[in-house]
């Protein structure tokens, strides 16, 4: 499988290496906040298709790609 990440890069992969995410409103993961390398915990507020929404630990709040989350 090919995978063409968010800043351009692509790389190639097994299917064997791929994991799917089961992510539910609730669940704790972690994300990169508005893109920029920091990443952070926080609780899924909100998903729709590839837009999850994100309420960080600290407080802070963002709409983002499920790309830029990772689960815990």
């Amino acid at each position: 499988m090919t995978i063409r990440y968010d800043d351009g890069d692509r790389e190639t992969v097994a299917l064997g290496d791929i994991r799917p995410y089961d992510w539910m409103i609730g669940m704790k993961v972690e994300c990169n906040f508005k893109g920029k390398g920091d990443w952070y915990p926080g609780t899924i507020a909100s998903l729709a298709g590839e837009k999850i929404g994100i309420a960080y630990d600290d407080g802070d709040k963002e709409t983002t790609r499920t790309g830029r989350c990772r689960s815990n």
